[in-house]
């Protein structure tokens, strides 16, 4: 049966139904993990007086796409503050995804029930991690790579309808979003619109994958630094469970294979074969670079995130089928079955973020301390104040990896996290943030010395210390809560006047209004 060209408003409210209880059971939370990067660019498109010393860290990974432009754009049209446009955007992506997968799924099984299992699986697991990627499914926060997902499930389903010029146009949409997301679903395309045979399809696959190896030019010798500290980009690095979640899912989407035969589902069968294919495809490809030391370089375009579409499909597939043959009609069975699940990726992710809210709406106030030192920062530092704090500190008690530049929107010295993996990507950046993260060394016994020094090579003024750190005694300290300080370095500080309750700009977590787009 053919997918509806118009939803009905019982679709419709079903679909808005998903999108609520994937926020409840995911949350949601701002400027967190890879926001750290996108965040700053918007606000930076915003206004291009922000992050001086800095900005490359986080333009460079942002400028193959027009998402922070885009957001920047609506942000100078909207009166509204950024946190509610990009909590807007979140709930829009979450809603597009869960309509793409009603469209594929809709192309797929005949059944009502067959159609909303599979989309409630996807909704149930979202940030389910994929394998030792160190990705989710899909992210808690507006991610572009959110966005590009949710253009490549509309452009399959046009695929499995035949209609062949539509994708072109949701596959523009995607790349402008996130190329690297868009060339792993260029390729899953091409592996559901060739109808060769698959050894002919993966071997022509595999020629135009490794063709793109003589364009990549050799990398300073920072570049390996900057490469150590993302293990996950080398299957030997991964753990033995991170390995099942590789041949796991290929193994199910074999036997769903097998299944669709016996229940006469040739489309099912024909997109089961081809999304396996797939994955091992690129499987395959990682195995090559992992063992030839000639093709790191090649490395840092992860192939094994091509399994995010996997598990997309595979959650999408086997919930249709749950749906068709165990849930049914039987409302007590989707409750005995979905309210675990739930419960557990809930759970799941109050553990990955146990000191911040669930859900971080814009009007609420942070409970999380190092946020509360980050707002502070924003309201009460100069703008061209630049900091220094710990090189992990995203990964420091009670952080729960939110990004400083994010919030606070000012410049620090690179970090280990994210501008590490940012210089990784770019070999171009590794030579800097060595240079700057090696001045780091030795953080835990930094004193007056240390920061004289950066701000003789850098320009900080200031610094965010954690619990504990010995600075903090030495050092006038004008913020300080029971996680962080925030500390003036040297003669270069200059905080504008502090008002004698710091905690009373925190009583709104809202931005302070950024202005329009400049020409």
């Amino acid at each position: 049966m053919p997918c509806p060209e118009r939803l009905t408003l019982k679709h419709i409210s079903i679909l808005l139904a998903l999108t609520a209880g994937t926020i409840l059971i995911h949350g949601y939370h701002f400027g967190i993990e890879d926001a750290a990067i996108y965040i700053p660019a918007i606000k930076k498109a915003l206004d291009p007086r922000l992050y001086t010393f800095d900005c490359d860290f986080f333009l460079t990974q942002t400028k193959p796409m027009l998402f922070d432009e885009a957001v920047a754009l609506i942000a100078g049209l909207v009166p509204l503050s950024l946190e509610w446009i990009v909590f807007v955007l979140h709930l829009a992506s979450i809603f597009l995804l869960v309509y793409g997968c009603f469209r594929v799924s809709a192309s797929i099984f005949s059944d009502f029930a067959a159609r909303w299992g599979g989309v409630a699986m996807v909704a149930a697991l979202i940030t389910m991690p994929v394998a030792g990627t160190k990705l989710y499914i899909f992210d808690q926060h507006l991610h572009p790579r959110s966005l590009a997902t949710a253009f490549l499930l509309l452009a399959v389903s046009d695929i499995l309808h035949d209609r062949l010029k539509r994708p072109l146009l949701w596959l523009v949409l995607s790349a402008v979003m996130h190329p690297q997301m868009t060339a792993f679903g260029l390729v899953y395309c091409l592996f559901l619109i060739i109808r060769k045979p698959l050894s002919r399809l993966s071997a022509s696959a595999t020629s135009g994958l490794f063709g793109i190896l003589p364009f990549m030019g050799p990398a300073p010798a920072a570049w390996s630094e900057a490469m150590a500290t993302r293990t996950h980009h080398l299957l030997q690095n991964w753990h033995w469970y991170e390995w099942l979640g590789i041949f796991a899912p290929l193994s199910l989407l074999w036997l769903l294979r097998t299944e669709a035969r016996k229940i006469n589902n040739p489309r099912l069968e024909f997109i089961s074969t081809r999304t396996a294919a797939f994955g091992a495809l690129f499987f395959a490809a990682a195995v090559v670079i992992s063992i030839n030391r000639s093709l790191l370089r090649f490395a840092t375009l992860q192939p094994l995130r091509s399994l995010q579409i996997v598990y997309l499909m595979l959650f999408l597939l086997g919930g249709g089928l749950i749906g068709q043959y165990v849930l049914k009609h039987r409302p007590l069975r989707w409750l005995l079955l979905f309210i675990p699940v739930s419960a557990a990726m809930f759970l799941g992710q109050r553990a990955i973020f146990p000191s911040s809210h669930h859900i971080e709406l814009p009007f609420s106030g942070p409970c999380n301390k190092w946020v509360e030192a980050f707002d502070w920062i924003r309201v009460n530092t100069p703008r061209e104040a630049i900091f220094v704090m710990h090189p992990f500190y995203m990964d420091l008690d009670g952080e729960d990896n939110h990004g400083f530049r994010a919030y606070a929107e000012r410049s620090m010295v690179a970090d280990r996290m994210k501008d590490a993996g940012v210089s990784a990507l770019f070999p171009g950046l590794a030579d800097r943030w060595a240079g700057q993260v090696r001045d780091l060394d030795g953080w835990e016994h930094f004193g007056r010395a240390d920061f004289t020094r950066l701000a003789n090579k850098y320009g900080v003024s200031w610094a965010v210390l954690e619990k504990g750190h010995p600075a903090a005694d030495t050092l006038e300290c004008p913020y300080r809560n029971d996680r962080v300080s925030v500390c003036a370095t040297g003669q270069q500080a200059s905080p504008r006047e502090i008002p004698s309750d710091p905690s009373d700009t925190l009583q709104q977590h809202a931005f302070t209004p950024l202005p329009a787009l400049h020409p």
